[in-house]
């Protein structure tokens, strides 16, 4: 991973012994007005293995979230929806675009229409889990190529 990339895994033990993902938070430095070239093959990477895998991704909810110094916030935020939304996950809007706008390090808590945004998305993404919670094993299934 380049310099400022992180994975956060948070999973919950099931009573079978096994584990169900809860979120991943991908976390990565912006360059050049998109995500590292890391970040870039790990969103590429988890997509393929979830549609190699069944759909790993289908039905789940995907909010990418940005934080940049200036410009460039839409491309991130694109670059990581256009994996959500073709692995067929439920993406979540708000009042505008999950981005928000510092230089150093905690400067995006100073942001008041980014807080806004993100405390309403938090909210939505929440009402839209328990909304789903009982027809998440009936997500529809995506048909074949030629059918």
């Amino acid at each position: 991973m380049a310099s400022g990339d992180i994975i956060v895994y948070r999973h919950q033990l099931l009573s079978d012994g096994s584990y169900r993902a809860l979120f991943h938070d991908f976390r990565s430095a912006m360059h050049f007005s998109d995500t590292t070239a890391e970040m870039k093959a790990l969103l590429d990477r988890t997509g393929l293995v979830a549609l190699a895998n069944g759909g790993l991704l289908q039905g789940k909810i995907g909010a990418a979230v940005v934080a940049v110094r200036r410009g460039g916030a839409t491309h991130a935020f694109d670059t990581i929806n256009h994996m959500f939304l073709m692995s067929s996950m439920i993406v979540p809007g708000s009042i505008y675009w999950n981005m928000g706008m510092g230089l150093n390090k905690g400067e995006t808590r100073n942001d008041e229409e980014a807080l806004r945004n993100m405390t309403h998305l938090g909210q939505t993404i929440a009402w839209l889990g328990r909304a789903i919670a009982d027809a998440s094993d009936n997500f529809p299934v995506p048909p074949l190529a030629g059918t």
